[in-house]
């Protein structure tokens, strides 16, 4: 929070456990990546006015190629997010998306899944929490997931570091 990057709730709570929606995240990442706003007419979707609070996110995250809308041309902007959409989302924007073979995939993910290399990068430099060993890429993504993932790049931003470990972080 003390970067601008996340926000509590208007009750001044965090409320890691409640859910994200599409517009939420995705004005995550924009103030993660510091983007300038980009708009352009061949990003946008009638379900998204120009005014409403997240459209400068959705329309630099699409004209960046980092998300798209869903086949009938909505963005549908209260849908809530997943974890292989967040993953993409993110190792879009940080740039770095690894290509086959793959060497940290997890066994739940075969390398032709379109999220595979995301799970890849995610999982390589341990960026999302897999409890059970399994990426679970249809995991509904609470704003708690959200929070862990762009601290842990972070800090590995700040550190100069390639995987997240607690080590990185003594008082944690």
């Amino acid at each position: 929070a003390e970067y601008g990057v996340v926000q509590g709730r208007p009750d001044n709570t965090v409320d890691s456990e409640g859910h994200l929606n599409r517009a939420e995240a995705l004005t995550v990442y924009y103030r993660l990546f510091d983007m300038a706003p980009v708009y352009d007419e061949n990003c946008t979707f009638p379900d998204v006015e120009e005014d409403v609070w997240f459209a400068a996110a959705v329309s630099t995250l699409c004209n960046m190629g980092m998300i798209g809308g869903y086949s009938d041309g909505t963005f549908q902007a209260e849908n809530q997010l997943n974890r292989a959409e967040a993953m993409k989302i993110l190792v879009e924007g940080i740039g770095d998306v690894p290509s086959p073979p793959y060497e940290n995939l997890p066994s739940d993910v075969s390398e032709d899944e379109w999220y595979a290399p995301y799970a890849e990068y995610a999982v390589s430099r341990n960026l999302t929490n897999l409890s059970d060993g399994n990426f679970n890429g249809e995991h509904l993504y609470s704003r708690g997931d959200l929070f862990l993932n762009v601290y842990r790049y972070m800090r590995l931003e700040e550190l100069g570091e390639e995987v997240y470990s607690s080590d990185l972080d003594p008082m944690v």
